[in-house]
């Protein structure tokens, strides 16, 4: 399972599906509450059955997003 980077995006890579009027928001690995809510999206996705592969990426991501700000972490700006 791939996870999401600038250099090896993820097949369900948010950004390539973007409109170009549509807002957006992004959780950088370094934010240390960032995890916890792509924990917290990927729960909710997964009651609202969600495809479970992306629902076990996001998890994934989240698990890497949290080890990445153990190293680089800091609370946002």
């Amino acid at each position: 399972m791939a996870i999401g980077t600038i250099e090896h995006p993820s097949k369900y890579n948010p950004l390539a599906m973007l409109k170009p009027d549509e807002p957006f928001f992004v959780l950088r690995g370094q934010d240390k509450l960032a995890a916890k809510r792509v924990r917290d999206w990927a729960a909710c996705a997964h009651l609202h059955k969600v495809n479970i592969d992306k629902v076990q990426e996001a998890f994934a991501l989240a698990d890497a997003m949290e080890a990445y700000a153990v190293l680089h972490g800091k609370v946002p700006d």
